[in-house]
């Protein structure tokens, strides 16, 4: 667990520019990206997907970021009518072998 929050944490800081895919051990997070938020705003979002290439279930349990004050995990979804949402989580199950 502490080796996906390490690599989470840096991987937020990941700009749309120089956005590339990691592997550590089991797990690949695929193509990390933060977009530029506007000059005013008081929050960032940063986006990334973990796949879990082993055998056995992991668990995202945070983010850190020297670049903010905060972080904190959220799962974007698209409902059937078409409705986004970002709800807040206190951690992140990957499945083995599993997205």
């Amino acid at each position: 667990m502490n080796l996906l929050t390490a690599l989470a944490a840096s991987l937020i800081l990941a700009t749309a520019a120089f956005a590339h895919d990691y592997v550590a051990g089991n797990l690949e997070v695929v193509h990390p990206t933060e977009p530029q938020p506007s000059v005013s705003a008081t929050a960032a979002a940063g986006y990334f997907s973990v796949t879990n290439h082993g055998t056995q279930g992991d668990r995202l349990v945070g983010v850190k970021t020297p670049a903010a004050a905060t972080g904190s995990l959220h799962l974007s979804q698209v409902d059937d009518s078409g409705v986004a949402s970002m709800d807040g989580l206190d951690g992140l199950d990957i499945p083995a072998g599993q997205p």
